[in-house]
């Protein structure tokens, strides 16, 4: 293949990885935005129905709601971890394409932004944000449907509330923490099994 037709495909795959890597960012902080505006909704309904009479109608109707929450809140966050290392190995790809281009021609390097290395480094900002509201969204819903019990405002009851609280928040950050870790070995090893961390490009190119 004579160099020229090589450039050229390389440039053009370098474009179609800037496009995917634009999507994917999009993508991921278009999925937080949602998430925070179904919080915003659960919120405000949460409070309309508080002064709906009947203490089992109003447990039935936080269990789901907080219950729906929650589980949008772990799709979410399963998705922005996927997003997280397709965007990494986006721009890994785009890394090994301009170092193509360097290599060829160490002039144009000074033109360039400077060459990184290829790493495993991650943006955890976005899984970091979102865990931490999973975490809360499970602590604060179970004090209140426990509270929801307590009409005669028993310290007691406000204890175990609290308690169980702090358990449901270190819990549930520490399984999506421990997600994290294995989904990251995962990609580093090499692995590959994983659909939720596989990058879209590679189906696609299996269908060519």
């Amino acid at each position: 293949m004579a160099k020229k037709s090589i450039d050229d495909f390389m440039l053009a795959e370098y474009a179609r990885l800037v496009q995917f890597s634009s999507t994917t960012i999009s993508m991921r902080e278009g999925r937080m935005n949602y998430f925070l505006t179904i919080i915003s909704g659960a919120i405000v309904a949460l409070s309309l129905l508080h002064n709906l009479e009947g203490i089992i109608l109003l447990f039935f109707i936080d269990f789901v709601l907080i219950g729906i929450v929650f589980w949008i809140g772990i799709v979410t966050f399963r998705n922005i971890v996927r997003n997280n290392f397709d965007i990494v190995r986006y721009q890994e790809d785009m890394e090994r394409i301009k170092k193509y281009f360097v290599e060829a021609d160490p002039k144009i390097e000074e033109y360039l932004s400077p060459i990184i290395e290829v790493n495993r480094k991650h943006d955890k900002k976005f899984p970091r944000m979102n865990a931490l509201i999973n975490s809360m969204i499970a602590g604060a819903g179970l004090i209140l449907l426990i509270t929801r019990f307590n009409n005669n405002n028993s310290l007691l009851i406000y204890s175990i509330a609290l308690a169980a609280s702090v358990v449901a928040f270190f819990t549930v950050y520490g399984f999506q923490r421990i997600y994290f870790v294995k989904a990251l070995k995962k990609v580093n090893d090499g692995v590959g099994k994983n659909d939720q961390i596989q990058p879209r490009r590679t189906a696609a190119r299996r269908k060519v």
